[in-house]
C-alpha cells in the first residue's frame, strides 16, 4: 500500500537581465521609482520593509518626521551616514574580493619559494653532514 508521490515540475528560472538591460531600466526609471526613494521611505518608517505600510494611507501613518521635536535634517544626516557606511562596506568588500582573486597566484609563488628554500636547506644539511663525516 505505497502511494506514489506526484512529482511537481517547477518552471525554469528566467535569465537574469543583461547589463545593458539594467542600464536601460535605470535610465528610463521615473524619479519617484522605489530604487531612488527607498532610503527616504526607509528612514521615515524604520520598521517598514521595502513594501512599507502600503496598506495604510499617508494620513493614518505617523512617521518619526511628523512627531514633535524631530527634524528632516537629522533624518537626512542619518540616511547619509547609512549610505556612507554601506558605500565603505562595499569598497572594503571589493578590495577583499580582489585580494582573494589574486590569492591563488601569490600563494603558488610563495609555495614555490618555500619549496626552493627547502631544497636549498636539504642540500646545505647534506653538505654539512659530508663535511662533518670527512672531518672525523
Amino acid at each position: 500500500m505505497s502511494k506514489k508521490k506526484a512529482t511537481v515540475t517547477l518552471p525554469t528560472r528566467p535569465q537574469p537581465p543583461t547589463p545593458g538591460q539594467i542600464h536601460d531600466d535605470v535610465k528610463h526609471a521615473l524619479p519617484d521609482d522605489v530604487v531612488f526613494t527607498f532610503f527616504e521611505t526607509n528612514t521615515e518608517n524604520e520598521t517598514a520593509g521595502i513594501m512599507g505600510d502600503s496598506y495604510e494611507t499617508e494620513e493614518n501613518s505617523e512617521t518619526p518626521a511628523s512627531t514633535p521635536g524631530s527634524t528632516d535634517d537629522s533624518n537626512d544626516a542619518e540616511s547619509q551616514q547609512n549610505v556612507e557606511e554601506l558605500y565603505q562596506k562595499a569598497i572594503q568588500f571589493l578590495e577583499v574580493n580582489n585580494e582573494l582573486k589574486n590569492a591563488p597566484k601569490s600563494l603558488r609563488a610563495q609555495c614555490e619559494q618555500l619549496e626552493e628554500m627547502g631544497r636549498n636547506l636539504t642540500e646545505a644539511i647534506g653538505q654539512l653532514k659530508s663535511q662533518a663525516d670527512q672531518g672525523r
